[in-house]
Formats: C-alpha cells, structure tokens, sequence
C-alpha cells in the first residue's frame, strides 16, 4: 500500500511538472493555409472568424480593409498584406474564442510572426489583445512599441535592424502580469490591471499604410491557455509535502 501511494504521488508531481504543454488549452490559431478555411489571395475578412474593425473614428469607405490571405505556403511572407487609406490605422479582429477576462490561475499566450522591412521597404503594423491594452507594433522608424495596461507606451530597437526578416512576438498574460516578448527575449513586464484583466474579449491586427510605408505581413497567429507555472509548482511540491507526511 506505501509503494502504491508513493508511485501514486510521485506520477501526480511528474504529471504537474510536464503539464505546461500537455495541459495547454489552444482557443485559436491560424497559419493561413488552406487547412484554416483560407484561399490563396482571397482576402481574410470573413474566413476563420476575422472581421474588420478600427481603432478609433468613424466607420467609411475610405477606410475599408483590405487583406489577402498571406502565408498559404506555411511561409510569413509569401502573398498580400493588409492595406487601407493612406495614413489612416486601419484593423482586422478575431473573437479568437475569448470571452471575458482570464480565470484565476491561468494565463493566455498570445502569439504570431510577422514579417517585417519586406523588400527593404520600411514596415510598420502590429497585433493586440482588444479590451486589454495589451500589444506591440512595429514602427516605420525601426522600434517596436509596447502598449501596456496600465497606458504606458514604450520603444524598444527590432531586432534584426532594417533588414528584411520574421519576428516571433509573443504577449503572456496572468492576473498579475503581462510579458512582452520578441525572439524569445522579454522586452519588458508591465502590471495586468483589473479593467484589462476583465476586458480581453478579441485579438487585433492594424497598420497604417502611408507613403512609401508597408505593412508588415502577419502570420501563424495562435491564442492559448496554460496554468501559471507557479501553481502547478505549488501543486508539485503540495504532492512532495504529502509523501513526506505520510513517510
């Protein structure tokens, strides 16, 4: 009976500890192939749940999106890009399966690649979590913005500088905090705040086209759930305390 609480035990701890990826929730992720619902060239708007939507003003022709489905060749940069009136923000959203804000001993990971100085043209254009203020663009003059919370902006250099090339971004938000990511490296840690926390509803995607400006093109786009890696620590070491006792 001891072995068999000690095994018991010593599984739920190994199964605690390889949980991050195994117990990962997935809500939403497009590649833009085919297997998503898209058609090369034909435009995002309409497939696989994306809508448009601005940032701010009013609704017009002049603002109208236009976005063809890049990406069909598992490749960042092989098609179209979004584009709109010149100089003004222009934006696609996605529910993404979101609803609310984030339960209490979770996180979301949000994250997509964008190709960006496409051609050695300089680029600019982003992704956020809408309800949030939780995102990060890339701006024509070679920086990255971070939009937090708390509604603080901050710059950061691209890395990679002018040249053409994919970055892979990433937001991580848990009820406390929000890390922004690029190559795998955090820019920076900003605080969640109780009104982001309950606004995330939907994923976003804008650019401005002035001239002699390209959007960056956007892809493998994906939103998941995992437990905090501290709770499932607490869990781990919960189920270490209990053999100890029972020793």
């Amino acid at each position: 009976m001891q072995r068999l609480f000690t095994a018991s035990v010593l599984g739920l701890v190994f199964a605690v500890l390889a949980a991050p990826a195994s117990a990962q929730t997935v809500y939403f992720s497009d590649g833009f192939e085919e297997a998503d619902g898209h058609i090369a060239g034909n435009d995002i708007i309409g497939t696989n749940g994306w809508y448009q939507g601005y940032l701010g003003g009013d609704i017009s022709t002049a603002q109208q999106v236009s976005a063809g489905a890049p990406g069909l060749n598992g490749q960042v940069g092989d098609a179209k890009v979004v584009s709109g009136r010149e100089g003004s923000y222009t934006q696609l959203k996605n529910d993404a399966g979101i609803s609310g804000g984030l339960k209490a001993g979770t996180e979301y990971i949000f994250s997509w690649k964008q190709l960006v100085n496409s051609g050695g043209i300089p680029t600019q254009g982003g992704m956020n979590f809408m309800g949030g203020r939780a995102g990060m663009d890339v701006r024509h003059t070679g920086v990255i913005n971070v939009a937090d919370m708390p509604d603080t902006d901050t710059q950061y250099p691209l890395p990679g500088g002018a040249a053409e090339h994919v970055v892979d971004f990433a937001i991580i938000v848990n009820e406390s905090t929000t890390t922004f990511m690029a190559d795998g490296n955090v820019l920076q840690v900003s605080a969640t705040t109780s009104s982001g926390f309950n606004g995330i509803n939907s994923i976003g995607w804008g650019c401005g086209v002035d001239s002699g400006r390209a959007c960056s093109i956007i892809d493998d786009v994906r939103v998941a759930e995992t437990p905090e890696p501290a709770s499932l620590s607490l869990l781990a070491l919960g189920g270490l305390a209990m053999l100890r006792r029972r020793r």
